[in-house]
């Protein structure tokens, strides 16, 4: 008898099997399609602005990705030294472009060039004006970033700063990991003609509304969405979109923040309608806790995203005024 309810339950159990396999293999088939939509952002062009409202800038091109992608963009010089303090390089969040604020961000050129700073605003791959491809949040478009410092280097001396919006945020610290500390002689020697790069080259990064990894950037815009399970797509989306981006491996933003050996600017809003509280809060904690001397906090009040610069500009200006004179003030 209990030999025959055995044989009877294994028809069972495959069956409960083979459809456990099939929605897992489904599930599996649906995040990679989400993840394709997720990266294939249509891109934002550029709100139509008269070049006196942008400023004193030239138009300026580069490449990326082994001069696959051509990134377009602006060179706005600064505009009260006979040397610049630095170069801002604006990192604009995913599905913005290089006016990262609309035509506001022509207030954000012109109050760091009327201080001492060049400015590099350019638009990330499958953004604005440059070149469609495929933008993995941090995992691909830090390339973007090498490029636009490659190129900043090119135009200048001044120590080079990045600035992060959002996910640009990411794709700064992807950026930054993949940095080699130092020049290895044989292959500089090899490439004489090419720009080098190394960790020494970035002199401080300025962050609006950081996260502590691209997945947390991913899994927040996943929830802004009504997808069922989410609880599943949260690891599946973020795991189809690195493997899209040739396995790129998961970055704890955290950890490279603490261990970077220049300044760090930091600002968001107390209530963030876009990242989960705790998330930004153990970032904005850490930071505060374990390297206090070499780092500025500042929240703007009330709820928001990314949106400081524009609801509060003065407050904005001030710490950010107070963080660039203490160590680029000379």
């Amino acid at each position: 008898m209990r030999k025959k309810r055995k044989l009877k339950l294994l028809p069972l159990l495959s069956f409960i099997l083979a459809i456990f396999l099939i929605a897992v293999v489904a599930l599996g088939i649906f995040s990679f399609m989400r993840a394709d939509r997720m990266l294939n952002l249509e891109p934002t062009p550029l709100e139509p602005f008269a070049t006196n409202i942008i400023g004193n800038h030239q138009n300026v091109s580069f490449r990326s990705s082994g001069d696959q992608i051509v990134h377009y963009g602006w060179w706005l010089p600064q505009s009260t030294h006979d040397l610049a303090k630095g170069t801002i390089v604006l990192i604009h969040d995913r599905g913005q472009n290089r006016l990262q604020f609309g035509l506001d961000t022509a207030t954000l050129y012109d109050y760091f060039t009327s201080h001492g700073f060049n400015v590099l605003a350019f638009d990330q791959r499958g953004s604005g004006e440059s070149s469609s491809a495929l933008h993995a949040y941090g995992y691909n478009a830090y390339e973007d970033v090498f490029a636009a410092l490659r190129y900043a280097k090119t135009r200048t001396s001044a120590p080079l700063i990045l600035m992060g919006f959002g996910a640009g945020n990411s794709a700064i610290w992807h950026a930054w990991d993949a940095l080699p500390s130092k020049i290895d002689l044989d292959e500089d020697a090899q490439n004489a003609e090419s720009i080098t790069l190394t960790r020494s080259d970035i002199s401080a990064v300025i962050m609006d509304t950081p996260v502590m990894s691209t997945e947390d950037c991913i899994v927040a815009d996943i929830a802004a969405t009504e997808l069922p399970a989410q609880w599943f797509f949260q690891w599946s989306i973020p795991l189809a979109m690195r493997l899209s981006a040739g396995n790129s491996p998961g970055i704890s933003f955290l950890n490279s923040m603490l261990d970077a050996p220049f300044p760090i600017f930091l600002t968001r809003s107390q209530e963030d309608t876009v990242y989960p509280k705790e998330n930004t809060d153990v970032v904005f904690s850490e930071i505060e806790r374990l390297r206090p001397a070499t780092s500025t906090i500042f929240e703007t009040p009330g709820t928001g995203h990314i949106n400081g610069w524009v609801d509060y500009q003065g407050s904005y200006k001030e710490e950010l005024s107070l963080f660039l004179e203490r160590w680029f003030g000379h």
